[in-house]
């Protein structure tokens, strides 16, 4: 019997390991996807043009930057894997959810309008507008925090740790909030 309370107890952390890992990793393909918008507004236009022509600046590598984005997006969907082979049927439910909020905030990186003619040119000329794209990153940030804290509180739930308060804003700012 001691053998298979220890086989469970290994079973417990792996899938706790996996959910941890999936929390992190979602954040930190969430901060990935943030950083492509503001590298889609900086590095393009005319003045982007330069730097790449006078060498002061590498041009952007489709497939570097693929590898740049697989340094998170290899272990989010490991994580997301071994959450399905381990993970309770809720804990699988609610890590396709975190997946599937990853999934529609990269998403925001192909949104935006169809350019044609003039549209182009300014693209060309001036760079990159990213102003869509940072709002529907926006909007769909809460529904990753969200479904993050859904997976959390599962996680302290099978774990049998206490509820707590959980919150994606500092305590200062509730603080300021309920003063206001």
């Amino acid at each position: 019997m001691a053998g298979s309370r220890g086989g469970r107890s290994r079973g417990v952390r792996a899938r706790e390991r996996a959910y941890v890992d999936l929390l992190m990793w979602s954040q930190t393909f969430a901060f990935r996807v943030s950083t492509l918008i503001t590298t889609v507004e900086n590095r393009s236009g005319v003045a982007e043009g330069i730097a790449v022509t006078l060498r002061q600046r590498a041009p952007m590598d489709p497939m570097t930057l693929q590898d740049w984005m697989d340094v998170d997006l290899r272990p989010l969907m490991d994580a997301w894997s071994r959450a399905w082979a381990c993970a309770s049927p809720r804990g699988v439910e609610l890590s396709n959810a975190v997946l599937d909020a990853c999934v529609q905030l990269a998403a925001v990186l192909s949104a935006g309008p169809k350019l044609t003619g003039s549209a182009k040119l300014r693209v060309a000329l001036l760079g990159a507008k990213v102003d869509e794209q940072r709002a529907l990153y926006n909007e769909r940030m809460p529904v990753l925090a969200a479904a993050r804290k859904d997976l959390t509180e599962l996680i302290r739930a099978e774990t049998g740790r206490p509820p707590a308060q959980l919150s994606h804003t500092s305590t200062s700012q509730s603080a300021r909030d309920d003063e206001a």
